[in-house]
């Protein structure tokens, strides 16, 4: 691991030690889910759904933390949200549970275990009702969708690398994904993400459509 990896890892490790710590939870227990959460974004398959994924959203919500109104759910559902990801499997309610199990043995309050729970799950369809933390956090998720083209390219690139299927299956899934994000009358759910972000995300949308 290269001496910059090492080094974000150690910020990483030492933030989820501090949010975690409020419950009472051994620092051995806090580091137990936090080395399972990172080896599971650190798997060979995560071409993706990777541990860079997980240090984008966070570095986003910290920039955005005047907006958010829990911002410890909001935390800690960016660390569970893609921690399963199995092709073919409802793999929002899979994290979603596994979250739900994981920050029970933390000693967190039931209700922001569920409010975690909430968000995690808003993630399989990506459509939220209003302007508040579901909205922010699923834009917040896609928010890959409106980066430079460079940028988007290598997620494109990162997401067929993370799928064992004949090439003409992910294309017709694929297409099917990005045409029912076009459809909508809006990519993104929050005003905050909607200006500057929508026109550019839609344009990259269509530039991978033609590769397709």
């Amino acid at each position: 691991m290269k001496s910059r990896d090492t080094d974000q890892l150690h910020a990483l490790r030492q933030q989820w030690l501090a949010q975690s710590g409020q419950w009472g939870a051994s620092e051995d227990a806090r580091l137990q889910a936090f080395n399972g959460l990172v080896a599971s974004y650190t798997a060979a398959n995560r071409h993706y759904h990777s541990i860079g994924h997980i240090q984008h959203m966070l570095g986003l919500a910290a920039k955005m933390q005047a907006a958010i109104e829990n911002q410890q759910a909001f935390y800690f559902a960016i660390w569970f949200h893609d921690a399963v990801q199995l092709a073919g499997k409802d793999s929002e309610r899979l994290s979603a549970c596994l979250a739900t199990k994981a920050l029970t043995a933390l000693g967190m309050p039931a209700a922001l275990i569920a409010k975690v729970s909430e968000l995690i799950l808003a993630t399989k369809h990506h459509v939220a009702v209003g302007d508040g933390d579901v909205a922010l956090f699923l834009d917040v998720d896609l928010s890959i969708l409106a980066a430079s083209r460079s940028e988007y390219q290598a997620y494109a690139s990162g997401c067929r690398k993370e799928y064992w299927v004949p090439g003409f299956v992910y294309r017709h899934g694929r297409k099917t994904f990005l045409k029912s994000l076009l459809a909508r009358a809006f990519i993104f759910n929050s005003g905050l993400f909607r200006e500057g972000r929508e026109r550019v995300a839609r344009g990259n949308i269509m530039w991978e459509l033609q590769g397709l």
